[in-house]
């Protein structure tokens, strides 16, 4: 196994720039769900609502991915874990809102 450079004597560790990112606004997170499951919605099917809706809470994870991505390349930055279920969240909200006869889920 591999000895961390640092404990090695080589040049110390150092934590990767994102970790000392701001976090970001519940507000940004719930515009960003909302505005994939719009985009999401509005090329999908009855079925595929009906399908996504079957899946709930846990997302498909070519649609996750897709979430998370767009929300780390518009800020430049990883999402924390907090972040991420606030995202899904709100995407999840936004999904059920867009669904006639649907309730949100419970936060």
């Amino acid at each position: 196994m591999p000895v961390p450079a640092a404990a090695a004597g080589g040049p110390p560790l150092r934590r990767p720039a994102w970790m000392d990112q701001p976090p970001r606004s519940d507000t940004d997170l719930d515009r960003l769900g909302a505005r994939a499951a719009g985009d999401w919605a509005a090329t999908a099917t009855d079925a595929d609502h009906a399908e996504l809706l079957v899946s709930r809470p846990i997302l498909p994870a070519d649609l996750d991915r897709r979430l998370l991505r767009t929300a780390s390349n518009l800020g430049g930055v990883w999402l924390t874990e907090t972040e991420r279920r606030t995202l899904r969240y709100a995407f999840w909200t936004a999904v059920v809102d867009l669904t006639p006869g649907q309730h949100s889920p419970e936060p």
